[in-house]
């Protein structure tokens, strides 16, 4: 008698867990089927030939080099920023190709004095005291007569008197 209320009591428990948790919630186990043969195995297809895209070119193209495509140029601000790491990691001829690019494209514009201020300075670097001093004044010059009040026309009016100087000292 023990026995079959135990397995009664089993079988009470059993049911009452199975209408708790719902008739949906048994996992049906998943029938076995014959195995199919692998497929062969084929040598993995080349890849497409795809040429690889080319990097931008940081510098502009020297002015001579330059070929007209109809796409907008580089605007003077962003070659005079260009223009600025060159001159500033010692690299002149990049730095006199954008300067000069500047000048030449732009001769109005407001960064172009301020261009043929930095040729000045790379003439001098070069060792052109002559060239360093034309580029000065066409820089002091820009546009007319020189306004006092323009930091440009400033630093080019002090640094004139400094070429000046230093051609009196080279030329007794």
């Amino acid at each position: 008698m023990r026995r079959r209320g135990v397995a009664l009591l089993g079988l009470v428990l059993g049911l009452g867990l199975l209408a708790l948790i719902g008739p949906g919630s048994r996992t049906p186990r998943p029938e076995r089927t014959a195995r199919a043969a692998p497929a062969p195995r084929l040598p993995p297809a080349p890849a497409p030939a795809v040429a690889k895209p080319r990097p931008a070119p940081l510098l502009a193209p020297a002015p001579e080099e330059e070929v007209d495509t109809g796409a907008p140029q580089v605007p003077p601000e962003t070659l005079v920023q260009l223009a600025e790491e060159h001159f500033d990691a010692g690299d002149a001829d990049a730095a006199y190709r954008m300067y000069t690019a500047i000048v030449e494209r732009e001769p109005s514009h407001e960064l172009a004095q301020f261009a043929i201020y930095k040729l000045g300075w790379l003439a001098h670097a070069r060792g052109d005291l002559d060239q360093a001093i034309a580029d000065m004044e066409r820089a002091l010059h820009w546009e007319g007569e020189p306004d006092p009040r323009n930091p440009v026309t400033q630093s080019a009016r002090h640094d004139l008197e400094r070429l000046y100087a230093e051609a009196r000292e080279q030329r007794p």
